[in-house]
């Protein structure tokens, strides 16, 4: 019995080795411009997770949408895990309060 536990110990922590193995070669994109992109975001093939791609242009950070628009990403904040976009049309000056 105790050879067997030994068995699924090491087992184990060959996993754990490989899963953390794997979690270090995800590669963050570098900024757009003066925005940081984390991960998962994706400027290019090589970087981030292609599921979520959004297109750094000249050093401005644009979201594509399935409808054919583009977005200005104004700010990301990984840990709230939100996007802050300007929709086409809405000057930097203009503010929209919510009561």
């Amino acid at each position: 019995m105790e050879n067997r536990a030994a068995s699924l110990l090491i087992l184990t922590m060959a996993i754990l080795c490989c899963a953390g193995r794997t979690a270090a070669t995800v590669k963050r994109c570098p900024d757009c411009g003066h925005t940081w992109v984390p991960y998962p975001l994706s400027t290019s093939p090589d970087c981030g997770n292609q599921q979520y791609k959004v297109l750094c242009n000249a050093g401005v950070l644009w979201l594509d949408t399935l409808n054919s628009s583009s977005y200005l990403v104004t700010s990301i904040n990984p840990l709230t895990q939100r996007l802050i976009i300007r929709p086409a049309g809405v000057s930097e000056q203009r503010h929209v309060h919510g009561s």
